[in-house]
């Protein structure tokens, strides 16, 4: 079975006028990223948050936010296979590159009983007891981002 990995790029945008679209396209994925109510862990939130990086995830797609008011940048990380009928993620003012697959590694978090993060907001009681993966597009250019996923998010086949 063939497989491709492709990279997609927003560009920058501007917070008013882009970030419903963003919403939309992800609004069922699993969410994180750090304000000043503390650590959230849930689904992609409504409107930008006030934080720096924003990640989420779904199976075979992750994104990664780049928020600096009043813009935002995005790109989305996808692995398709022949049998996924490749459906259209991303408006097409996004940019598409195929990249080989990415370096795919197991995240060591803080153990739920190292009491590190205080402000958990999360509708999962215990949400570090599943394993979490960063997944790293290793490209020519040296403007890679790192992707972050839970581990259903990751073909069972790539898990090392």
């Amino acid at each position: 079975m063939r497989t491709s990995w492709t990279l997609h790029g927003s560009g920058r945008r501007r917070l008013d006028d882009g970030w419903a679209g963003l919403h939309r396209m992800a609004e069922d994925w699993t969410a994180a990223w750090s304000d000043n109510d503390g650590f959230h862990l849930e689904v992609m939130p409504e409107r930008a948050p006030v934080t720096t990086q924003l990640w989420a995830w779904t199976t075979r797609k992750w994104l990664r936010v780049r928020l600096d008011p009043p813009h935002w940048w995005a790109a989305v990380l996808r692995y398709e296979s022949e049998q996924d009928g490749g459906e259209d993620l991303v408006e097409e003012s996004w940019s598409a590159d195929d990249v080989a697959q990415p370096r795919i590694d197991r995240v060591l978090h803080w153990d739920s009983n190292d009491k590190r993060i205080q402000q958990l907001r999360s509708p999962n009681e215990r949400p570090f007891d599943h394993e979490i993966f960063r997944l790293v597009p290793l490209r020519s250019r040296p403007t890679t981002a790192t992707f972050i996923g839970g581990k259903d998010s990751v073909p069972q086949s790539l898990r090392k």
